[in-house]
């Protein structure tokens, strides 16, 4: 458990200070300004996801590797989810006279 704690603080430390890293600090202070400077918006924020979903996978993997079981009961939301407003979800009238 130490191991792959120190495999993951090293791996996201070294990315926070390499190039990628600089370009997700660009991206977050100033998206347009960093566009501008020739950083790709999207390459950086599919890698940033990708790194996100890989430590939610390893996280995931050794939770399994502890409890020794996944059942569906072990993930529930922490409370219920706000419906969507009607104003939100159905078009208005006068939406569909700007078409």
């Amino acid at each position: 458990m130490l191991l792959i704690m120190v495999v993951v603080v090293l791996v996201f430390r070294r990315s926070g200070d390499s190039r990628i890293g600089r370009a997700w600090v660009a991206i977050r202070e100033d998206e347009t300004a960093a566009l501008a400077m020739g950083i790709n918006g999207f390459r950086v924020k599919l890698i940033a996801f990708a790194l996100g979903a890989a430590l939610a996978g390893l996280a995931g993997t050794v939770q399994a590797h502890v409890t020794y079981t996944v059942t569906p009961e072990q993930y529930l939301f922490a409370g219920p989810i706000p419906p969507t407003p009607p104003s939100c979800s159905q078009p208005s009238s006068s939406a569909a006279w700007a078409r």
